[in-house]
């Protein structure tokens, strides 16, 4: 496994379950400080300075598999919001408890999935969608007039995601 370069490709961090090596040897490059710990077993490579971005990467991957950025962080990934407030806010098919992330559980249709700068997240749809119910009036007017401006359309539509999770609080 090139640690390097899968650090590369997911904003300087790699989680413990893609390295393929022992505890051990991931306790000795801590102690060497190769890697840094992010969250429990998400780590960053070669630097603890990340960007946006590389918090993001580490967040999703602490969360677990199947596991998206959302919410208003997604809302700022997509160009929708400008601040996503002091949290980072993920779903994932398996809720879990992860100090200084906001965590939530959903099993998310296959066209409610993308990725933005290779970072997986919900589509500006569904990102729209998960927003109606963290976010005030101001800002989900201006994310919905981001989303027109940037033309930020989905395959499948706001309208079809709204009939989808009728019920869901701000729908």
């Amino acid at each position: 496994m090139d640690v390097v370069a899968l650090a590369l490709d997911q904003h300087q961090v790699v989680a413990a379950r893609q390295l393929g090596v022992s505890q051990r040897q991931i306790g000795s490059w801590l102690r060497r400080g190769l890697i840094h710990r992010v969250h429990k077993g998400v780590y960053a490579v070669g630097t603890p300075v990340l960007a946006r971005e590389g918090w993001w990467m580490a967040a999703v991957l602490a969360a677990g598999p199947g596991a998206v950025l959302s919410h208003r962080a997604a809302a700022v990934l997509h160009g929708l919001l400008k601040y996503a407030g002091p949290s980072i806010e993920v779903t994932a098919p398996r809720r879990r408890e992860i100090p200084g992330l906001i965590t939530y559980e959903s099993d998310l249709a296959p066209d409610e999935v993308t990725l933005v700068d290779g970072i997986p997240v919900t589509t500006a749809a569904r990102t729209i969608i998960d927003c109606t119910a963290v976010c005030n009036e101001r800002a989900l007017g201006h994310a919905l007039n981001q989303l027109e401006l940037r033309q930020l359309y989905d395959p499948t539509g706001l309208q079809v995601l709204m009939e989808r999770h009728r019920g869901r609080r701000g729908i």
